[in-house]
């Protein structure tokens, strides 16, 4: 379905050329990116309850790449990995973060911390996107 947007969008505005300019290239990755946020990383986004969703939004603050669990506890203000891992076991039991390797979390898929990034401000009060 997400491809199926934006391979429209795209089709459209290019059609009396055959040759894919870099403004079809652009308006391709925003038209892209917005069909994900709304569609596949929101509906990932709200299997998280607050708790879950704060943890999420310290582990962006890595990017793509592996969160060490001792991070997450000062990010969160807490302190002791075991303050943490009620929700780090229920982030994992919905399939939203794996643990790649002892004492570390990442995203279970890719760009979701981008995700994050773009529609949420760290700290309190958690604030939600609008779709």
């Amino acid at each position: 379905m997400v491809y199926r947007k934006w391979y429209t969008v795209v089709r459209v505005q290019r059609m009396p050329s055959s040759t894919v300019s870099a403004d079809d290239a652009a308006l391709a990755i925003v038209s892209g990116t917005s069909a994900l946020d709304e569609g596949f990383f929101w509906s990932r986004w709200n299997l998280a309850n607050r708790s879950e969703q704060r943890l999420m939004m310290a582990m962006a603050q890595d990017g793509d790449q592996p969160s060490a669990v001792a991070d997450l506890v000062t990010r969160l203000g807490k302190r002791r990995q075991s303050d943490i891992s009620v929700v780090r076991k229920s982030l994992i039991a919905k399939g939203l973060v794996y643990s790649p390797a002892r004492g570390e979390l990442i995203f279970a898929v890719p760009r979701m911390a981008d995700y994050i990034a773009r529609n949420f401000q760290p700290g309190p009060p958690l604030l939600f996107a609008t779709v």
